[in-house]
């Protein structure tokens, strides 16, 4: 078979069409359908809910790409060791105590004397 189907005696309203497949993704399609039995089909955006992208009526639902249920890891770099709160509570105290000395100046007679 073709995949095909029909769906009768469908009472007037609004419906969301979903193809659920754990191997494919597929676009969601809202049907409205009136008193009159004329009928309107159009994808579903639940961001800009206004937006009407209609499509042809009868539906031919198409997938969209294969199902993607993992997030692929985020690779370790050498920054992300240094941006650690705690190797930076470390390390600064630790560039003070040896970059104070450095900066102030030694030669001043004043310091000298104690």
């Amino acid at each position: 078979t073709d995949g095909s189907f029909a769906v009768n005696d469908v009472p007037s309203g609004s419906y969301v069409v979903e193809v659920v497949t754990p191997n494919h993704r597929f676009e969601p399609v809202r049907v409205d359908i009136t008193s009159k039995g004329k009928m309107r089909a159009r994808l579903v955006n639940y961001i800009k809910t206004s937006e009407v992208i209609r499509q042809p009526y009868p539906l031919q639902i198409r997938a969209n790409g294969p199902q993607s249920y993992f997030m692929k890891r985020e690779t370790w770099g050498w920054t992300d060791f240094l941006m650690n709160p705690m190797v930076m509570m470390m390390v600064l105290p630790l560039l003070i105590i040896v970059l104070l000395p450095k900066v102030v100046n030694t030669n001043d007679p004043e310091m000298r004397k104690v």
